[in-house]
């Protein structure tokens, strides 16, 4: 499957040059897929997002790990957010009953909302799924890109990009690496 994603992940031009620096302002309410409103700000020590979705493989394969670090994030005053930029209509496994699956799995605290149209994604000028956002208190983005450098779920992990992100936040010290290249599927642009 990985190697019929080759072009789609690798050639295909990028929609944006570079992620946004500041937490991004969003107009009206938000609401995850439970219907809950979602309050869009950050916490104590920043935030977390995270771009998913449920039909790329990179995102299966790296969800029980994003999954972990939401909840280590919360605990840890980063307010949370998991974001599916993906549609229905492109990938039928974007639908609600296997968006709620993970959203069961993440609890209520953590939201997960459904962007087909991709006004959050626009905003944040993601391009692949995953893709992990960190922000500080001041609501400067701190880190962005992948979570670790292990695409397989057993494989052997030797760069904890995302846990090296938060945990440098928290005790004050300067990251070494403040991004990286996401590898994973490109969100499809949608037409208004």
């Amino acid at each position: 499957m990985r190697k019929l994603l080759f072009f789609i992940i690798f050639i295909s031009p990028p929609l944006f040059a570079e992620p946004v620096n500041k937490w991004p302002v969003i107009e009206g309410e938000l609401q995850d897929i439970m219907n809950k409103k979602v309050k869009w700000a950050t916490g104590r020590n920043g935030a977390l997002v995270f771009f998913t979705s449920e039909h790329c493989p990179y995102d299966l394969d790296w969800r029980l790990r994003l999954i972990q670090w939401g909840h280590w994030a919360l605990k840890n005053d980063f307010a949370v957010f998991v974001i599916n930029p993906h549609n229905v209509k492109n990938f039928k496994q974007n639908n609600l009953k296997e968006m709620k699956s993970l959203a069961a799995t993440l609890g209520d605290n953590i939201p997960y909302i459904s962007d087909p149209n991709q006004k959050i994604a626009k905003l944040f000028r993601n391009q692949r799924t995953p893709s992990a956002f960190v922000f500080n208190a001041d609501k400067s983005r701190v880190y962005y890109g992948l979570i670790d450098d292990q695409p397989e779920p057993n494989g052997l992990i030797q760069k904890k990009y995302l846990e090296n992100a938060l945990k440098k936040l928290i005790e004050g010290d300067n990251l070494t690496t403040n991004s990286t290249d996401p590898l994973g599927c490109l969100i499809p642009k949608e037409e208004k």
